[in-house]
């Protein structure tokens, strides 16, 4: 049998930022609130990835 592909699913962009370059763009603090990190949150490093839906990434400005 084949498999049942939705284009949907495919067409979704994600968007991948480090937390170095989310600092650098001044949006560190909106990452840090959609992904539920605290400042009490374990250590974060510099080059931890954070993956975004398009639609996170509009709201976030960095795409149009």
């Amino acid at each position: 049998m084949g498999t049942n592909i939705s284009l949907g699913s495919w067409l979704c962009m994600k968007i991948i930022i480090t937390q170095g370059e989310a600092v650098e763009k001044g949006i560190w603090g909106a990452i840090m609130l959609m992904f539920g990190i605290t400042e009490d949150s374990d250590d974060i490093w510099i080059n931890e990835q954070f993956i975004l839906t398009e639609e996170q990434a509009k709201q976030l400005g960095l795409i149009h």
